[in-house]
């Protein structure tokens, strides 16, 4: 067994098997009552090992994944609740031809904003980013002076250095 899992009222435990590598074999959903341990059902899922097993308490629904990408959904239209139960009593619908909206059935696709004259007008803010992208409109500032003569300093060392205060 793969996964194993207890049913809503802990009655049943439920697991799923798989085939070893290179066997042949089938994944199949087993149903063991709890109290005796005995197999009560199995039933066959598809040619490829069982993965998970999950019986969603509320909608009273088993959903078992296998190894082929597929998902299988057990259910009972009259104890179930909602979920498969939704889509399943409907019929599939087909599309209408004339439903069909595509480039060659609309036309010519006309886009306002295309034309410099239907846009709008930028917001302050908008004007603002804008002039920020725009180099000659804002100016990167100049870099401060580095080097021997910054800070109202003139040099490591001057002759004020050397000038008696009194």
């Amino acid at each position: 067994p793969r996964e194993s899992i207890f049913g809503p009222q802990e009655k049943y435990v439920l697991t799923v098997t798989s085939s070893q590598k290179g066997e042949s074999g089938s994944g199949e959903l087993v149903f063991i009552e709890r109290s005796g341990w005995k197999i009560v059902h199995r039933t066959p899922i598809s040619d490829a090992s069982a993965v998970k097993v999950l019986w969603h308490r509320k909608l009273n629904q088993i959903f078992v994944s296998s190894a082929d990408n597929q998902v299988r959904l057990f259910y009972d239209p009259n104890k179930s609740k909602k979920g498969a139960l939704l889509c399943a009593g409907r019929n599939f619908q087909r599309s209408n031809r004339g439903d069909f909206v595509g480039p060659l059935s609309v036309g010519k696709i006309i886009n306002p904003h295309a034309l410099k004259s239907m846009r709008d007008e930028p917001t302050a803010r908008q004007k603002k980013f804008l002039a920020r992208k725009d180099p000659l409109k804002s100016r990167r500032p100049e870099m401060p002076v580095n080097g021997p003569s910054t800070g109202g300093r003139v040099g490591t060392q001057s002759f004020a250095q050397h000038w008696p205060l009194a």
